[in-house]
């Protein structure tokens, strides 16, 4: 009896580490990829400008 009450604890155990760690992996990677989506943003409007400017001056 005591054997397979540790080996629930022991699945419980292990299932809640598998919960948190899919948990912290799925929030880094939607917490990154806001950070790159933001910063790729930034870095086309940068692009953008710089080329008006370009074709202003080639005018």
């Amino acid at each position: 009896m005591i054997e397979t009450i540790m080996a629930s604890v022991g699945w419980v155990i292990w299932a809640g580490i598998a919960l948190f760690v899919i948990g912290l992996v799925s929030f880094l990677s939607a917490y990154f990829w806001t950070i790159g989506q933001y910063r790729g943003w930034q870095f086309i409007q940068e692009r953008m400008k710089k080329s008006t400017e370009v074709t202003n001056h080639g005018t």
